[in-house]
């Protein structure tokens, strides 16, 4: 799976030339804001907190499911907050300057990870968490999650590399979301995964 998920990360631009032809205006849209959240494999019950998030960081939001009730979940969670959005879908040809944007389209999460440095997992507030490894794999610096992740032996791999952050609150994610990552441990990170074999052993050991 870890090299299924770095071989997915790698063909990134290919993919998306066909997948998510926004992607380049996309991408340096997000580039323009001095701080961006991915909420990955989301849920209706993990959008309390971002109650506190600042209009002018930017959220990217992609649910777990697609269901139009999920979906209709979203825009009213959304509109609550207060937050005007753009909806991404399998139609979209031209890209709208949003500060968050609800992805309503299967199959690009794993390679979006990688754009963000700060990703937040969803489920923590539903069954238990989902994949931890993509945003681990992709990079991201720093990783969030709610509290329901017993039953995730990615979430210990995460905290092996001190990648993750158990987060219950709308003050606890804006204190993680603040607390910048220090340069050295993203280098320290990049060195120890291009040591795909450790990680592999360490994944291993933990089925």
């Amino acid at each position: 799976r870890i090299e299924q998920i770095r071989r997915r990360i790698e063909r990134k631009e290919e993919k998306f030339k066909a997948a998510l032809p926004v992607y380049p205006e996309m991408k340096k849209h997000i580039g323009s804001f001095k701080k961006a959240v991915i909420l990955g494999n989301a849920w209706p019950s993990d959008l309390f907190l971002f109650r506190d998030l600042p209009p002018d960081t930017f959220l990217m939001i992609i649910p777990h499911q697609l269901s139009e009730e999920i979906l209709a979940l979203f825009r009213e969670g959304l509109q609550n907050l207060g937050r005007e959005y753009f909806e991404l879908n399998d139609q979209t040809v031209t890209f709208r300057e949003s500060a968050t944007v609800l992805v309503n389209k299967k199959g690009v999460l794993c390679e979006l990870y990688a754009d963000f440095t700060h990703s937040y997992v969803g489920g923590g507030f539903e069954g238990s968490i989902h994949s931890v490894l993509e945003p681990l794999i992709a990079g991201s610096a720093k990783i969030a999650c709610g509290p329901f992740h017993h039953r995730s032996t990615e979430f210990d791999i995460a905290q092996d590399w001190q990648r993750i952050s158990e987060v219950n609150t709308p003050e606890q994610f804006m204190s993680w979301l603040n607390d910048a990552p220090e340069s050295q441990e993203s280098d320290r990170m990049e060195s120890l995964l291009k040591d795909y074999e450790n990680l592999k052993k360490r994944v291993t050991s933990c089925r």
